[in-house]
């Protein structure tokens, strides 16, 4: 995920043992349980043509990485989209994402409170 309004992050990755980008693609997607529109990939040299109209801004920054800093041929990826404005009928934003997850917290203190009371 990427966030306009947050720093970027440390990504962990691992090499594929398939032997094609569509491979290593469609063990992803059967890994993650997803349709084929759920995964992005993108190959070197996609990486070094004009974005197209459905590039996204991950794609986009996995092709400038596989560029500039591997000899990798391409990278895939879970690529969800956000359901965020959806859930919560607000539009994501850090603190938005925060209060969420803040909320979730409390929502699971208050069942254990009231699991417990109700043992008594």
């Amino acid at each position: 995920m990427v966030l306009e309004d947050a720093p970027l992050q440390p990504t962990y990755w691992a090499a594929s043992t398939k032997a094609t980008l569509a491979q290593a693609s469609d063990d992803l997607r059967g890994r993650e349980g997803t349709i084929d529109s759920c995964i992005e990939s993108v190959e070197r040299d996609d990486a070094t043509s004009q974005p197209d109209e459905t590039a996204t801004e991950a794609r986009e920054r996995v092709g400038a990485w596989l560029r500039e800093g591997t000899e990798l041929t391409g990278a895939t990826w879970t690529g969800l989209r956000s359901n965020f404005r959806e859930k919560t009928q607000c539009p994501f934003s850090s603190n938005a994402a925060l209060e969420y997850l803040r909320g979730l917290i409390d929502t699971k203190r208050a069942h254990r409170i009231s699991a417990g009371s109700h043992g008594r």
